[in-house]
């Protein structure tokens, strides 16, 4: 017990004769000790008062002479508080360090961090029980350190995988995603699903016109350092527009929107990009004249649609890349700037999904290699002429040659030297000569890439 528990009598009254009945010390064990908190001789020790393990701060010391009583009570009545067997703690060890790697083993800090709590919480009740039901002495630090360990060695591991992640996704991504597209990959690497899945994406692809031609006459290092700067410069404002950046063939580049992190203004990124990389195309021609270099004109394909996006390839080999129907047709407007003289084309799948207001032009219904359905192919202008263009190209395909010839004789007076009214005023004038035929409904069909 605490202190007091045990009788005691004043010292002055043992003394004094008839003062204690015979009886008081009768078959009893008598302990003579000091129980004072200070003494009047200075020769005399001024405390004699312990703590006790009942005790719950310092006033509520015990006298030196009861704790001795106590000792004395335990051995007569065998109330002692015996260490835990050495193979009952062994198995109480074991299936804490169990129970906490089981706990831990999906490691989260602030989830980890109430397991642990409750955990320790628990073992300190095991610890209260056993001393204070069975007189069983159970070691706390042991226990505590059993739920401990697990706790910090699952945490090393996931905080030792979460950096083998980002590692992975900087490694796998730094070179042509944006430091923004990276940032929400590492914060949100669940967004990035590797193995291929099906997404929306807008493609973007370029070439650059006659480069063969033009690298014929050009030395191997010269060639080199064209390309790097064109690359550099194309690459830094694709991923400037939060593209992901796919492969250089060559001298084309092919990029996407829309993966690894879904954007819902994808088609108006690629296209503000496609203007972009124009307008640098031209500062760079007038760079590289003055450097008595070659100048460069790029074409640029963009279309959208459903493609599978992920990491393909061979065991050996692999790359973050967009596979599908969609991705052939981005390549093919690419190509088919050729034929128009333009320098920009969009497929209507892209025009449906802007959302901001661009300058487009209807370049043409065509049915490109490979397909059997038309769609629509836009460019960009200099100026609105969307309506325009539009009507203008449904009286050329109900062969109205007349109108049609005024109305892309009038875009080009709104937009002058574009090549689609020149194309057009050229068809007219073959067709007043040489009728299509009946069944002609103003379709372009390619049978080349």
């Amino acid at each position: 017990g605490d202190a007091n528990t045990i009788p005691r009598v004043s010292y002055y009254r043992a003394l004094e004769e008839g003062m204690l009945p015979d009886s008081v010390f009768k078959d009893k064990i008598v302990l003579v000790g000091l129980d004072i908190l200070s003494a009047a001789d200075l020769g005399v020790a001024q405390d004699d008062r312990y703590l006790s393990p009942f005790s719950l701060d310092s006033s509520a010391s015990m006298a030196g002479v009861e704790h001795h009583a106590n000792m004395l009570l335990n051995q007569q009545h065998s109330l002692f508080v015996s260490p835990v067997r050495e193979s009952t703690f062994s198995l109480v060890l074991l299936g804490l360090v169990l129970a906490a790697a089981g706990l831990f083993n999906n490691w989260r800090l602030r989830k980890s961090l109430v397991i642990l709590l409750l955990l320790g919480s628990a073992v300190v009740v095991l610890y209260w029980l056993a001393f204070h039901f069975m007189n069983t002495f159970l070691p706390l630090f042991s226990m505590l350190l059993a739920i401990f360990l697990p706790y910090l060695c699952q945490g090393a591991l996931a905080y030792q995988n979460e950096f083998r992640q980002r590692l992975f996704i900087t490694n796998a991504f730094s070179k042509y995603v944006s430091k923004d597209v990276l940032n929400e990959l590492i914060v949100a690497p669940e967004k990035l699903s590797l193995g291929g899945e099906v997404k929306e994406v807008t493609i973007l692809f370029t070439d650059l016109a006659n480069f063969t031609t033009i690298a014929e006459n050009m030395e191997v290092e010269q060639i080199a350092v064209l390309l790097q700067e064109h690359l550099t410069r194309m690459s830094r404002i694709i991923l400037e527009h939060g593209g992901t950046l796919d492969k250089y063939i060559g001298d084309a580049i092919m990029a996407f929107w829309g993966a690894p992190i879904q954007d819902e203004k994808q088609a108006d990124n690629a296209v503000a990009a496609a203007l972009a990389m124009q307008e640098e195309c031209e500062r760079m021609r007038i760079h590289f004249i003055s450097r008595n270099l070659p100048p460069l004109n790029m074409r640029v394909g963009v279309h959208s649609g459903r493609a599978i996006v992920g990491n393909m390839g061979s065991e050996q080999l692999f790359d973050y890349t967009c596979l599908g129907d969609n991705v052939n047709l981005a390549a093919r407007l690419e190509g088919l700037n050729k034929f128009y003289q333009t320098e920009i084309l969009i497929s209507e799948a892209t025009l449906n999904l802007l959302s901001k207001p661009f300058n487009l032009m209807l370049a043409d219904k065509a049915v490109v290699k490979g397909k059997t359905k038309a769609i629509a192919i836009y460019t960009v202008s200099d100026v609105d002429c969307f309506e325009k263009s539009v009507e203008a190209f449904e009286l050329y395909s109900q062969k109205r040659w007349g109108a049609a010839k005024a109305a892309y004789t009038t875009l080009s007076v709104i937009y002058p030297d574009n090549p689609i009214s020149t194309t057009y005023l050229e068809r007219i004038d073959y067709y007043e000569q040489n009728d299509p035929g009946q069944d002609w409904q103003g379709l372009t069909t390619f049978d080349k890439k």
